[in-house]
């Protein structure tokens, strides 16, 4: 499964957002959780500096994250985390 597609998908739905304009990419799940532990740590002006930073323009990056995936696969991607995350 593809973590960041995943993600592209979910984060929008659960907390209502609008665009994607900041993202890293992790090869394990617990890479990204303890970095997301870490940033939740952060003041917003140093999170807006990091976003600035590698997207000075703030434009939506979520076209171009998913652009190589087809419809099957985000289907089967939602199907297994349906599964393996009990994901609404």
């Amino acid at each position: 499964m593809n973590i960041k597609m995943a993600l592209a998908h979910i984060l929008p739905k659960k907390y209502n957002l609008k665009f994607l304009i900041y993202y890293e990419e992790y090869q394990y799940i617990q890479e990204a959780i303890s970095r997301e532990k870490e940033l939740k740590g952060w003041r917003r002006e140093k999170k807006f500096t990091l976003i600035k930073e590698n997207n000075p323009d703030l434009k939506d990056l979520s076209k171009e994250l998913l652009e190589d995936y087809t419809y099957e696969d985000i289907q089967e991607i939602l199907e297994a985390l349906k599964e393996n995350y009990k994901y609404e």
